[in-house]
Formats: C-alpha cells, sequence, structure tokens
C-alpha cells in the first residue's frame, strides 16, 4: 500500500523507521515520506514515535476529454458508418 506518512520532528527518523518495517521506493518532501509499505506493518507503522499520521494515496487519472453534445454526434455518426458497413461485409 502506498503511504504518505507525516514525520513529527526529523523526518529522516521516519523514513528509517519505515524503512525498518518494509518500505520500499521512499521519497521525502519536507516532513512528509512516502512509500509502499506491506499491509501487515500498518499496525507497526502507527506504532512509530516519529509518526504524526499517515494516509494511503489513491491514484488519479484524467478521464479523458469531455464530450460536448458536438463531439457526441461525431462519434456516434462514426459509429453508425462502421456498424453499416460491418453489416453491408456479413
Amino acid at each position: 500500500m502506498v503511504v504518505d506518512a507525516v514525520a513529527s520532528a526529523a523526518v529522516g527518523d521516519l523514513e528509517a523507521g519505515l524503512i525498518a518495517l518494509g518500505m520500499r521506493g521512499t521519497a521525502t518532501a519536507g516532513r512528509i515520506v512516502s512509500g509502499q509499505i506491506p499491509i501487515a506493518q500498518i499496525p507497526a507503522m502507527a506504532a512509530l514515535p516519529s509518526l504524526t499520521f499517515a494516509h494511503a494515496v489513491r491514484a488519479t487519472t484524467q478521464g479523458g476529454i469531455p464530450m460536448t453534445p458536438s463531439s457526441r454526434a461525431s462519434r456516434l455518426r462514426v459509429e453508425r458508418a462502421e456498424l453499416s458497413s460491418a453489416k453491408a461485409t456479413a
């Protein structure tokens, strides 16, 4: 699980503690340590004295360009033409 963890003091102490628990791919920015930690180690992570709090990181993606009514109509014309062509060759 990928987490962002915030250090209560020295970020190096938190990073070292998380690495000792098996965190991989650590990166730091200010007081934040990010990386992938085994789910089974979350209770041990919560007990680290150098940890203020942590939260799971979720990836977000762009769902593509929103379609306008005219772009939908254009796409529908293309799909109809493809369907018509497929029927003609069947």
